[in-house]
């Protein structure tokens, strides 16, 4: 955030922030086409969270707040939600850890107004620069090797 920018050394972005709506595959009358669209079903969010903070300050309509990942996607499987958001690179993990099957979802849009390029490497503001110089260095080399696509790749199947 604009707030953190001057609290770190920034090295770079190492994995994408691409967030994506996703509801059960098997629910067809869950169809979102764009944002809006959404506004009339139900998200699921994990309290407190970016999500949480990011649909409420939109001032949206449909809001259950869960105490964790588990809980909102069991609520889902319920019919207690219509969607959650997520980003792309850790829906697997996710869907994984708590034992379910990526099939049983569907992907659906990206919330483009999350606005963030990236996570990104960082090091402390104590940090010395030649440290950080070093490691800018090393990630540059390893996107050229194609190390960093065949990573990603891996992921985001």
């Amino acid at each position: 955030t604009k707030e953190r920018e001057n609290n770190f050394h920034w090295v770079g972005v190492v994995a994408p922030f691409d967030m994506h709506i996703y509801s059960l595959r098997r629910r067809g009358d869950v169809r979102i086409n764009s944002l809006s669209d959404a506004r009339n079903f139900t998200v699921g969010v994990v309290r407190g969270d970016m999500r949480d903070q990011y649909f409420s300050s939109r001032n949206w309509p449909n809001i259950k707040r869960y105490s964790d990942s588990r809980a909102l996607l069991e609520a889902l499987f319920r019919h207690e939600i219509d969607f959650f958001a997520v980003a792309e690179l850790n829906f697997p993990y996710l869907v994984d850890i708590l034992e379910y099957e990526r099939g049983d979802f569907e992907k659906g849009i990206k919330i483009d107004d999350f606005n963030i390029k990236g996570l990104y490497m960082a090091f402390s503001i104590q940090t010395r620069p030649a440290i950080v110089e070093r490691f800018r260095i090393a990630l540059e080399k390893v996107r050229k090797s194609g190390q960093y696509d065949a990573i990603l790749k891996k992921y985001l199947r």
